[in-house]
């Protein structure tokens, strides 16, 4: 329990330092892995215009698609930027550090969840998948942008694309 509780602390420093780690020392090999980092800020995005945390379960829009899809977001934006630097260092902190970090999360937020919503939850959790999305139409997107913004996706954005923007600068991929 002990180690659970230091990994849910470690989540959100743990996904800041690979940013750090990967502005210091990667290097872009390909710009073609940059879409995997795209959609995972949209689908933070779409995610974080709809969850009204610790308050109301989400199970519209993308949440009818999927039960964590922030977790699934920074999914693919660590593996975006790991495919465009191909650096080990940071294959090895990802390898380490996601399942570690996330797999907890998940538990504790489903537990969490369950203890507040109950049969909602257990009929939700019966009804869409953990992790991969499921391929259907969305009934109803209750998305509002400014709640995006208010749930903290305007400093993602910005951190990931100044990040693209250092690795671009620093690898010179547009020199000669």
């Amino acid at each position: 329990m002990r180690v659970q509780k230091v990994f849910l602390k470690l989540r959100v420093p743990a996904g800041w330092f690979f940013f750090i780690l990967t502005a210091t020392i990667g290097t872009l090999h390909s710009l073609s892995p940059l879409w995997l980092i795209f959609a995972g800020l949209l689908i933070r995005t779409l995610a974080a215009g709809v969850i009204k945390k610790n308050s109301v379960l989400a199970t519209s829009g993308i949440y009818s698609l999927v039960r964590h899809p922030l977790y699934l977001g920074s999914l693919l934006i660590v593996l975006g930027f790991i495919l465009a630097t191909k650096n080990p260092w940071l294959i090895g902190y990802f390898l380490i550090f996601f399942p570690a970090t996330y797999l907890t999360a998940i538990r504790s937020e489903e537990a969490f969840l369950f203890q507040k919503f109950g049969e909602d939850f257990i009929l939700y959790q019966k009804r869409v998948p953990a992790f991969i999305p499921a391929i259907k139409k969305v009934a109803q997107w209750d998305f509002s942008f400014s709640h995006a913004i208010f749930n903290g996706e305007g400093i993602n954005w910005a951190i990931i694309i100044g990040c693209i923007l250092f690795l671009l600068l620093k690898s010179r991929i547009f020199c000669c």
